[in-house]
């Protein structure tokens, strides 16, 4: 998370976080990390970057995607 905020605005891409993404081992860990370095999502919520993300990228093999696509139990 501290790598993607280090790269300048005129730099950054989507794929930043990817590494981000696989190595937190949750939605949750994600969201913490996201609240610790704010600039690494420029002000986008961290669930609404992961649905978007893992949605658009199938390859990338991550429980937190697998998290954000699993319904909910009621």
């Amino acid at each position: 998370m501290s790598a993607a905020a280090d790269i300048p605005a005129t730099e950054d891409t989507v794929t930043d976080l990817d590494q981000a993404i696989q190595e937190c081992a949750s939605v949750a860990d994600f969201e913490a990390a996201a609240e610790q370095i704010p600039d690494a999502l420029d002000g986008v919520d961290a669930h609404t970057f992961l649905s978007n993300r893992c949605a658009s990228e199938p390859a990338i093999d991550s429980a937190i995607c697998d998290e954000v696509f699993t319904p909910a139990a009621s």
